[in-house]
């Protein structure tokens, strides 16, 4: 997503398919850099980076198998 600098609104750079089978959640984490994903079905949380130029996804190849993940948060310390 890119953000116009006038509105504020949104804009779709594209999308980017999930990794996995039945996608359930997303969430950035607290650097909003990294985008997490978890896929219910098929057991996985996989990743993708977002480039701040673009706002484009790149897939990182990190995929962590976990049962049935179904939300994603992070705990701030």
């Amino acid at each position: 997503m890119t953000k116009h600098a006038d509105t504020g609104l949104l804009t779709s750079t594209g999308w980017e398919p999930g990794q996995g089978s039945t996608p359930r959640h997303v969430g950035f984490d607290a650097s909003r850099r990294v985008l997490f994903g978890a896929n219910e079905q098929s057991d996985t949380i996989v990743s993708w980076l977002t480039d701040p130029a673009t706002g484009r996804l790149v897939r990182t190849g990190q995929i962590v198998r976990t049962p049935s993940p179904v939300t994603i948060a992070f705990a701030r310390w």
